[in-house]
């Protein structure tokens, strides 16, 4: 079935602008966007999915130099990670909730130049933190603990180049 998984997915969207301070390193700012389904247990009692945004600040290496076609690199940053969701608390009563916190975020990935200015970038992003501020109804909600999250980026994009 699932191959025993039980992780929430989703797909999104997302931009990213840098500044390359060398051939080798770029600092960068990249805004990351999904509509993410539960997991299975949850998704059987008609859950809607969730939105998840992250915003990353962070750094980037990239191995070798020159015009070289396939370029790996390593990325390490801070990010902000924010959840909006409608929670059914009570017999169809809908409440607007909303988590934020940070975390940190290591990846990697490929870049193929199609030319100078133009590649195709594919990686993927780890990132761990903790959710500490949370809203219902946009008012302010006290929790006893604050919550861990994990996510796993996968992208695919073009990267341009001046």
């Amino acid at each position: 079935e699932d191959g025993g998984s039980e992780a929430e997915r989703g797909i999104g969207a997302g931009v990213k602008l840098g500044f390359g301070v060398s051939d080798q390193v770029t600092i960068f700012v990249r805004g990351d966007f999904a509509s993410v389904s539960y997991a299975k247990e949850v998704a059987e009692l008609d859950a809607d999915p969730y939105t998840l945004a992250s915003i990353d600040l962070a750094g980037r290496y990239s191995f070798g130099a020159g015009p070289v076609p396939l370029r790996p690199y390593a990325e390490l940053g801070l990010s902000g990670t924010a959840i909006h969701d409608k929670l059914n608390i009570e017999d169809d009563i809908y409440y607007d909730a909303t988590y934020s916190g940070a975390g940190l975020l290591v990846g990697f990935g490929l870049e193929y130049f199609l030319n100078r200015n133009v590649a195709l970038d594919a990686g993927l992003l780890l990132g761990k933190g903790r959710l500490t501020n949370f809203e219902i109804d946009g008012e302010p909600f006290d929790r006893t603990e604050d919550l861990d999250y994990t996510t796993v980026r996968m992208n695919l994009g073009f990267v341009f180049r001046p």
